[in-house]
């Protein structure tokens, strides 16, 4: 059995997902290394996800959401956010680059200081400074008004606190 749905352009690093996959299946004349999470949608289907590597430190690195057309893109070195939205077909009316937030946390940052850690709500991350450890809470949303980043503060400590 061959499996559809893999392009000529596949890289040999793709993560591909097989159900009940060994290490490597041997699909007629193509060999394909599985190299990460196994998962399956039907008996007779294959499903390719592609996580291309990103350099830590780029000054720019999208993040990806659970919305199919909908990626985070992180200035990380300054910890502005923008949502970008793509589409196809009749969803491309929807597609652009919208400001989350434009604020420069750290005007006079280095690339690779902030990083998105994603949480089990598929709207919010937690945006990190990797220098400082200052937290904020990243949201994005499909409303012109819902997106956002919140600064998380420690809890205030008790009076009596050593």
């Amino acid at each position: 059995m061959t499996p559809k749905g893999i392009w000529p352009s596949l890289s040999a690093a793709a993560i591909v997902a097989i159900s009940g996959a060994s290490e490597a299946q041997q699909y007629g004349p193509t060999r394909l290394q599985i190299e990460g999470p196994v998962q399956v949608e039907t008996e007779k289907s294959l499903r390719v996800q592609e996580d291309f590597p990103q350099k830590i430190d780029a000054r720019f690195r999208l993040f990806k959401t659970q919305n199919i057309w909908t990626f985070i893109e992180l200035d990380t070195a300054t910890g502005r956010l923008w949502q970008v939205q793509y589409g196809v077909g009749d969803k491309s009316s929807a597609a652009g680059r919208f400001p989350i937030s434009l604020v420069a946390l750290a005007p006079e940052g280095k690339a690779g200081r902030f990083t998105l850690y994603e949480t089990t709500n598929r709207w919010n991350y937690i945006l990190l400074d990797q220098d400082t450890g200052r937290v904020w809470q990243a949201q994005y949303s499909l409303e012109a008004t819902g997106a956002g980043v919140f600064p998380i503060q420690d809890p205030p400590m008790p009076k009596d606190a050593p």
